[in-house]
């Protein structure tokens, strides 16, 4: 292995490494799950996902003239997430850790990749680049997908779980063949695991979620977004799990999500997504259009996706 492959910082495999950092790095690239510089580091680019603790910090300050480039990725806004009620305690630990030694941080580094302008706005350093979240995912399969069945998958959306849960609720009575698949945790899980033709799937690591989406047979995924300080930093990267499913999306009319005219954006009206909800289920034609849709924007982010590092 060349030892000029770059090193990649992160606690575990992730949706940041998989949907920011992997795809922008020459394949063969080095995860470093224990926070330990590997003693091979003399002339490698670093990349430090998200968090950092204080000794992995300082092996760097103390390795940085044998180190190349150091780049750090964020796509969450560290401040937000700390006093987000929707953020679980257990969750807010890293990002308050991060936070506290986040300018000691941002002097090491050489470039900052961060998902939105927002965000972008948020980071006081001289090289902030925005990129967004890239897969490279094939094309939707309609022979596969059931319209009748929508699918919401999402963690620390407490708010959002409860914007759908009465919608979804209607819909369900009003179209006798539809279903629903929901991931959820704590009490929003409980909460769906009540509902008659639902089934509520419980929190999973990234890479079996990833494998969860791929085999859902769901016609139509929902991604609603309702206003807060976090969400506004927010990607669009839920697009990429709808396409990974096959399934149209329904998003809300938030600019994490663009302006593409193919794509379905709706205010966050309970009564306007039960109505659509109602409708799209009968409408096959529609969804499939909606898909290839989301998956065209999908695969031009994927081409254009650049990388981290210079050649």
């Amino acid at each position: 292995m060349s030892p000029r492959l770059p090193l990649v910082f992160t606690s575990r495999t992730n949706s940041t490494c998989a949907y920011y950092i992997a795809p922008r790095l020459p394949e063969g690239f080095t995860e470093v799950l224990d926070g330990r510089l590997p003693e091979d580091h003399r002339g490698r680019d670093v990349v430090i996902n998200r968090y950092a603790t204080a000794r992995l910090l300082s092996q760097l300050e103390q390795a940085r003239p044998a180190l190349g480039r150091i780049a750090y990725v964020l796509d969450d806004d560290l401040g937000a997430m700390v006093r987000s009620p929707a953020v679980p305690p257990l969750l807010k630990v890293n990002p308050a850790r991060t936070l506290l030694r986040l300018r000691r941080l941002l002097r090491l580094v050489d470039r900052v990749f961060v998902a939105t302008a927002p965000l972008a706005a948020r980071i006081d350093h001289p090289d902030v680049r925005i990129i967004p979240p890239v897969a490279d995912l094939p094309p939707p399969d309609p022979t596969r997908q059931d319209p009748g069945h929508i699918a919401y998958f999402a963690k620390m959306h407490g708010p959002e779980h409860r914007f759908l849960h009465p919608v979804l609720a209607e819909v369900l009575r009003a179209v006798p063949g539809a279903r629903a698949t929901v991931i959820a945790e704590g009490s929003a899980h409980r909460r769906w695991a009540g509902m008659e033709r639902v089934t509520a799937e419980p929190l999973m690591s990234f890479p079996d979620y990833l494998r969860f989406a791929a085999a859902s047979d769901a016609g139509i995924a929902l991604a609603p977004l309702l206003p807060s300080r976090l969400n506004a930093a927010r990607s669009g990267a839920k697009r990429l799990e709808i396409v990974r499913a096959g399934a149209a999306g329904i998003f809300s009319d938030q600019p994490a999500y663009g302006d593409d005219p193919g794509e379905l954006r709706l205010p966050n009206d309970p009564e306007v997504w039960r109505a659509t909800l109602i409708d799209l289920t009968n409408d096959s034609a529609r969804i499939i259009a909606l898909a290839q849709a989301s998956h065209t924007i999908t695969a031009r982010q994927w081409a254009e996706r650049g990388t981290l590092f210079d050649p």
